[in-house]
């Protein structure tokens, strides 16, 4: 698959999920229930992660000197992004507690989209460097 490609989709998948964060966050003001929108925002990042790490992880640990560790960093993020995903993701769990999870999972995709997912990072040109 081409990168530009895979970048394409991957941010889709950033766009969607910020949709579903700000639908639950406007819930929390209205009060209203968010059984639903809490399942589906945890089904979409389960979904997500997994098919970020399985285009991803072959992609990045070759693309570069770096791309063992980026690699490494996504999946330790991944991980600790699960378990407070499973800790915190809940209709039990307070409003602050499930907006203080929307922060950081907007900080991870921010992330993610400057160091993984990056035009200048998944591009399928091919780079010459001192050719002569």
């Amino acid at each position: 698959m081409e990168l530009k490609l895979v970048r394409k989709n991957l941010m889709s998948q950033h766009e969607t999920l910020r949709g579903l964060m700000t639908d639950l966050e406007g819930a929390l003001v209205t009060g209203a229930d968010t059984t639903a929108l809490i399942k589906g925002l945890h089904d979409a990042l389960v979904s997500h992660n997994a098919a970020e790490e399985a285009v991803l992880v072959p992609i990045l640990t070759h693309i570069d000197a770096w791309g063992p560790t980026r690699v490494e960093l996504m999946l330790t993020e991944h991980r600790s992004e699960h378990a407070l995903l499973v800790e915190k993701l809940s209709p039990t769990a307070p409003a602050e507690t499930l907006r203080e999870l929307i922060t950081h999972m907007r900080g991870h995709m921010a992330y993610e989209e400057e160091h993984l997912l990056s035009a200048k990072l998944l591009q399928d040109d091919v780079v010459i460097v001192d050719a002569d």
